[in-house]
């Protein structure tokens, strides 16, 4: 995607985009979490998809109790800077639907619509096996719109299983993020 505009830059062989994930994030009281993977094409591409029960990408306001399904795909690049450090952008359409219940509300109203969201991930490879990465993300949902930085560390236990924690600071609320991944 980005390609043309970035010339010179190595493919990303070794912080791939090549897994399936889950994730919880640690504030949600409702539903099971996150399930979705990345797919790598022509070296610097990669496609992912994911699942969330949890108004992970559509919840936007802080003292509101979403009841959300959404289904979310998208499409990125990724390059290496050096041999150890990786920029990924990325952009991402989801669709989400159910129920949501503000505190002034006497009951729960039904929310369904497209959101956007366009994200900027930086990925550094301390050793072989801890990596750090953070990313800048904008989501536009329902009318809305905010911001969000992520931060954390993987754990790359083996060449195949990674764990790990990050941490969400969404405007009006943070949170941290708990997930798995299996490289294939």
């Amino acid at each position: 995607l980005a390609a043309p505009l970035l010339p010179g830059l190595a493919p990303a062989e070794v912080l791939n985009y090549e897994c399936v994930y889950l994730r919880r994030n640690g504030t949600e009281d409702d539903g099971t979490g996150t399930a979705g993977g990345f797919k790598s094409f022509g070296g610097h591409t990669h496609l992912f998809a994911s699942f969330d029960d949890t108004a992970f990408y559509a919840g936007s306001h802080e003292n509101w109790d979403y009841d959300l399904r959404t289904l979310r795909v998208g499409a990125g690049g990724h390059y290496l800077v050096g041999e150890r450090t990786m920029i990924a952008p990325s952009v991402s359409v989801f669709r989400s639907q159910g129920e949501v219940l503000a505190p002034s509300w006497d009951a729960p109203r039904e929310l369904r619509g497209t959101g956007y969201i366009a994200q900027f991930d930086l990925r550094h490879a301390v050793t072989q096996r801890i990596e750090l990465t953070a990313a800048a993300r904008v989501t536009r949902f329902a009318g809305d719109q905010w911001r969000e930085t992520i931060g954390g560390v993987m754990f790359h236990a083996t060449d195949h299983w990674a764990f790990g924690a990050l941490y969400h600071d969404r405007e009006g609320q943070a949170g941290t993020e708990f997930t798995v991944r299996y490289y294939y």
